[in-house]
C-alpha cells in the first residue's frame, strides 16, 4: 500500500476554509498538488491519497482536493474519476464519505 503521508498534509495545508465555510486552496495548496501529479500520476494516485489518511484527517479537504486535481492533472481528471468510479458503492465508509463531499463532481451520472 502505496502512500505518501507528508505530501498530503502539506497540500491539505494549503485548502483552506473561508468564513463562509467553503474551501479554497491558496497558492501553497495549487503548487503541492502539481507535485503531487507529477510524483503520482502514472499510477493509482487516488489509493496512493486514500492510503495516507489519517485519523484526524478532514475528509472534506479530501475531497477539494480530487475537485482541484481534476484541473491539475494533465488529463483533465479523466483519470481520477475512472480511479474513484467505484468508491460511492463500496462498502468503504470514508471512500463514500469523501466522494458526498465532493463540490465539483460526482462519479455517477445521477446521485
Amino acid at each position: 500500500m502505496k502512500s505518501d503521508v507528508k505530501l498530503i498534509e502539506t497540500i491539505l495545508d494549503g485548502i483552506y476554509y473561508e468564513m463562509t465555510g467553503e474551501l479554497r486552496a491558496n497558492e501553497k495548496g495549487f503548487n503541492q498538488a502539481d507535485i503531487f501529479v507529477d510524483l503520482y500520476f502514472k499510477e493509482n494516485f487516488a489509493e496512493i491519497i486514500f492510503n495516507s489518511l489519517k485519523n484526524d484527517t478532514d475528509l472534506a479537504k479530501i475531497a477539494a482536493l480530487l475537485d482541484i486535481l481534476v484541473w491539475s492533472t494533465p488529463d483533465n481528471g479523466t483519470k481520477l474519476e475512472k480511479l474513484i468510479y467505484d468508491w460511492i458503492i463500496s462498502d468503504n465508509k470514508i471512500k463514500v464519505q469523501i466522494i458526498l463531499l465532493r463540490q465539483d463532481s460526482f462519479p455517477r451520472s445521477e446521485r
